[in-house]
């Protein structure tokens, strides 16, 4: 319920501009609720204001009392000119009443109206009409300039520098992308060749002929080279047993120690192994064995193989792979060179 604006007429000590801004408020029918909506001020903010307790509180700078001043004045329809003069007169203590008088009392004290304007310049004796007539036209506009030229002459500079700071900010983050995707691709081919390097055969298989070194009886001569056949010569035929898988290989330590040479059955590379003298090792896999000597370089140290009882002296350098394909081929090669 609106308070009775007879208690908020000036009494013996002198109007307050709270009071008569509340008055106004209350005859225009502003609730506190739409004069917080319109100003945005806290609603507990404007009813201390209007009881008095909010001028001349410490709390609140000069400066916010100025705005919300402005604000409750444009949101009654109030000039905020003559509003802050009252201010500024509530500040010395000599506020009279003037804003209830204003907008109250039937509006005594008007606001001044502005000065007439001074009559156009009047064309001189003896002028033609139309001559006076053109002297007294205002002057033409100049023609507006395309409205492109005219956006960016009213385009703030403000909008201008952050359009630049953006198309600035946008460099780095492109430049960071190109090198992440760079950093990815030189990581992904590094990772590739050192696959490569350690999935790859160190030694191609060579042909079993190559392969194969002289027998234990005949160690350290020659192998023996067999005659150019012809073709009305048949291959004599092998006295090589029939192959069987799975492969078992045999690699058996001489007289010096067999130190991490590779070997592997099927998928299955494991490194390295270590033979004392005098001991051995068989392998076995079902698909392959493959044997490459200490440290995968064909070096055997001395040491023999053992495949189905045919059993022989690796020359170095030599990588033997024992296929279920190719076994019985590798067997045939054996006992030829054995014989």
């Amino acid at each position: 319920m609106a308070d009775d604006p007879a208690a908020l007429r000036p009494d013996a000590s002198g109007s307050r501009i709270e009071h008569d801004l509340r008055a106004i408020r209350e005859k225009r029918n502003v609730t506190l609720e739409t004069l917080q909506r319109e100003t945005r001020m806290p609603g507990d903010i404007l009813r201390r204001f209007e009881a008095g307790d909010l001028v001349g509180d410490a709390n609140y700078s000069e400066v916010y009392l100025r705005n919300l001043l402005k604000a409750y004045a444009q949101a009654l329809g109030l000039s905020p000119h003559e509003v802050g003069e009252a201010y500024e007169q509530a500040k010395t203590g000599a506020y009279d009443g003037r804003l209830r008088r204003l907008y109250l009392d039937g509006g005594a004290e008007a606001p001044a109206a502005p000065p007439p304007k001074a009559p156009p310049p009047q064309a001189p004796s003896g002028t033609a009409p139309a001559v006076a007539a053109l002297s007294g036209a205002p002057k033409p506009r100049p023609a507006t300039a395309p409205v492109a030229e005219r956006t960016a002459e009213h385009m703030p500079k403000r909008r201008v520098q952050t359009a630049k700071a953006a198309a600035a900010g946008t460099a780095p983050l492109e430049k960071s992308w190109g090198l992440l995707i760079g950093g990815t691709v030189a990581a992904l081919l590094v990772i590739g060749a050192v696959l490569w390097f350690l999935l790859r055969d160190p030694n191609p298989e060579p042909d079993l002929a190559e392969m194969l070194a002289t027998p234990a009886d005949t160690a350290g001569a020659a192998a023996p080279v067999a005659p150019a056949e012809t073709p009305d010569t048949a291959p004599p035929p092998s006295s090589a047993p029939r192959f069987q898988t799975p492969i078992s290989l045999t690699v058996i330590a001489a007289e010096e120690p067999l130190e991490d040479f590779k070997v592997q059955t099927d998928d299955d590379l494991r490194r390295p192994y270590w033979l004392n003298p005098g001991t051995d090792q068989t392998f076995t896999g079902q698909q392959r064995v493959i044997v490459s000597g200490e440290g995968g370089t064909g070096n055997y140290d001395g040491a023999r193989l053992r495949l189905q009882g045919i059993e022989w002296t690796p020359r170095e350098g030599q990588v033997f792979r024992i296929t279920a394909e190719r076994g019985q081929a590798f067997l045939d090669s054996l006992a030829r060179v054995a014989r």
